[in-house]
């Protein structure tokens, strides 16, 4: 397993998969501006400009064409009524407070927070989505997940094994 954590190693791998990236500082802020415009050749142009960045973004939307289900509460039980709610998907990220994200195509939604007051639960169809390496122990697999989403699942499957191999805390459910 290669140990390199930077946002260069990291933006190539995404850009791989047409998702344009920036960095990202260690304070969770974006490094450079505009970054809701970068496609993928301003990614690929700032990756050397930022090659040692701590950690990576996007923009979830239908610029890389990946809708997240942000749920805010700890634990597998929460992660369940949504996935119950809203479908299975090939991915589903461990968030460094122990909450998930589950990764969709996209598929038109906006961002909209809190969509049933009483769930906590975000859907991101737009906005920045942070990546940073894992500083807790290694991710649980998840066998329960049996359908995919029908498109972009091997999009969205090779993500997270590059994520996987970086280092970041993302789960393949298979």
């Amino acid at each position: 397993m290669r140990a390199a954590r930077s946002f260069a190693d990291w933006q190539a791998d995404y850009a791989a998969h047409d998702i344009a990236t920036f960095p990202v500082g260690s304070d969770k802020k974006p490094l450079v501006n505009r970054y809701n415009r970068f496609g993928l050749r301003a990614s690929s142009a700032i990756a050397r400009r930022y090659p040692d960045a701590p950690a990576i973004g996007f923009m979830a939307g239908s610029r890389n064409r990946i809708t997240i289900g942000d749920v805010d509460e700890v634990g597998e039980k929460p992660l369940q009524r949504f996935l119950d709610r809203h479908g299975d998907t090939p991915v589903i990220v461990r968030t460094a407070s122990g909450k998930h994200h589950a990764w969709y195509r996209h598929n038109g939604e906006q961002r909209i927070i809190r969509p049933v007051r009483e769930i906590n639960v975000d859907i991101l169809g737009g906005g920045l989505v942070r990546r940073t390496r894992s500083q807790k122990k290694p991710p649980v697999s998840y066998l329960r997940v049996q359908r995919y989403a029908e498109r972009n699942a091997d999009k969205l499957k090779a993500v997270a094994k590059l994520e996987r191999e970086r280092g970041l805390n993302t789960h393949t459910l298979e």
